[in-house]
């Protein structure tokens, strides 16, 4: 994953788990991950709504600043275009 350095571990929790220690992204980042996963580009709303089948309102709920947290965190052009995108479509 290119990240910035310092920021892999941004918007990721540490739970322990009957035992063992698991590392469970928030849903903003667990998004943005496989954004930078499959190299996707930002293709309008209608993508997440549709194609990944995302509930709008749940992107409400993340919220801007979960969003503009990981402007940070990506070194590509592709992931920040994506998230600046996705911030003024949701008119966060």
């Amino acid at each position: 994953m290119t990240t910035h350095t310092g920021y892999f571990y941004q918007s990721v929790t540490r739970h322990k788990l009957q035992g063992q220690v698991a590392l469970i992204a928030e849903p903003a980042r667990a998004l943005m991950d496989l954004i930078h996963l499959r190299k996707t580009p930002w293709q309008g709303l209608a993508y997440l709504t549709e194609g990944l089948r995302v509930d709008e309102s749940e992107l409400h709920v993340v919220g801007s600043s979960s969003f503009a947290e990981l402007l940070h965190v990506y070194k590509g052009k592709r992931e920040t275009q994506f998230i600046e995108e996705l911030m003024k479509a949701l008119a966060l």
